[in-house]
């Protein structure tokens, strides 16, 4: 989500339990209050009757899909009569969490309390996304990124992330950064990430989004690969940014590298394709499931016969994504099926008119993500 898609929209805390389910051990934390998903699909397992468990089929019988709904598109929040309503009816669709901008959470909205209390009284849990230099209207327009400044990214991550706690949320999604930084100007933003991160004890995940730090596959390899340090308390080799958890927008690296990533059918152009998967597998905490195409970061629809190919590709990436996160004893696997409005969704020219159903096709996603989820832990489970 960027500018563009901002235009579509005019006491919850950081609970021990949701930041646990990242591994995440805050050193300061306001107003802890525990939240427990509220609408999940727990992975369960056959039970084996060998007295020996190993943790790793521990981690899949406690492994939970938790579902999110993307605002960006919904119709209802227009009007904050209407907020618990709709949201009353997100939860019941099956949805543990909402994502929100800055546009409904935060100033830029005069109803963000009544936004936020709904989403309370509706049980479900807030997820913020963060546009480092952006968030805020200027002259009428939405800013998404304001400064290729690191220290003015660094201080505008510093005082959302501040917002979001007092806010309620249980993490943040950032848009981070610029992407014409050097590795250098990169490691610097991520290093002071993180120790924002711990030290105000809200989880950051960061984004595969165009524009940003990490737009492409390749910038990933480059800042999460390179310069590494060796620990004096072993000889193998430790990242420094180790500790950074990405949110996987894949839809968006199709996009950008206009084409779709297969190193089976093209192994001479594509050979480098399973390493990366492997590295954002490492570090993944959530992840968007939308469907991009070479064109463009949304296919019309997921479930037209003409997309088949493109949409089984980034089915495979989304499974190894979550097997990494259950290999790697998650405790809540969070996804969204994050499919847009204009201009992400194409129209007819001259009326604009969509050329298919956003719900319906949020609706069809939502239910692929679901069985892919079953099949991995049935298979898992055997």
């Amino acid at each position: 989500m960027h500018e563009l898609e901002a235009k579509t929209f005019l006491d919850l805390n950081c609970g021990s339990e949701v930041l646990s389910s990242f591994g995440l051990v805050p050193t300061v934390v306001t107003r802890m209050n525990t939240i427990t998903p509220t609408t999940t699909t727990t992975a369960t397992t056959s039970t084996n009757t060998n007295t020996t468990t190993t943790s790793h089929h521990h981690s899949l019988l406690s492994m939970k899909l938790a579902l999110v709904k993307t605002l960006w598109g919904v119709d209802g929040f227009d009007d904050p009569d209407s907020y618990l309503t709709t949201l009353k009816g997100i939860q019941a669709e099956g949805y543990t969490a909402i994502e929100a901008i800055r546009l409904q959470y935060g100033p830029p909205n005069p109803n963000s309390t009544i936004f936020l209390e709904a989403v309370k009284e509706a049980g479900l849990e807030f997820i913020a996304q963060i546009h480092t230099c952006g968030g805020y209207f200027a002259e009428g327009d939405y800013v998404y990124c304001d400064s290729i400044s690191v220290s003015d990214h660094v201080k505008s991550l510093e005082d959302q992330v501040k917002e979001v706690v007092e806010l309620g949320g249980v993490f943040a999604n950032v848009h981070s950064g610029h992407d014409s930084w050097n590795q250098t100007e990169a490691t610097e933003y991520f290093t002071a990430a993180i120790q924002i991160e711990e030290r105000l004890g809200l989880k950051l995940v960061h984004e595969t989004h165009r524009q940003r730090l990490l737009n492409t596959p390749y910038s990933l390899r480059q800042i999460l690969s390179s310069s590494p340090s060796t620990d004096s308390t072993s000889p193998s080799l430790t990242h420094p940014l180790a500790a950074l958890s990405v949110n996987a927008d894949l839809s968006h690296w199709v996009c950008a590298c206009e084409h779709v990533f297969d190193a089976k059918k093209f192994p001479k152009r594509d050979g480098w394709w399973p390493s990366v998967l492997s590295l954002l597998s490492s570090q993944v905490a959530f992840v968007h499931a939308r469907v991009g195409f070479e064109q463009g970061p949304q296919v019309s629809d997921p479930r037209a016969p003409e997309f088949a190919y493109v949409v089984g590709q980034h089915l495979l990436w989304w499974k190894s994504l979550i097997r990494a996160q259950l290999s790697r004893g998650m405790k809540v696997c969070y996804i969204e099926p994050e499919f847009g409005p204009p201009p992400y969704m194409p129209t007819l020219p001259h009326s604009q008119k969509p050329v298919a159903s956003l719900p319906e096709v949020v609706e069809y996603m939502k239910g692929v993500i679901q069985d892919a989820f079953r099949e991995i832990i049935e298979e898992e489970g055997k």
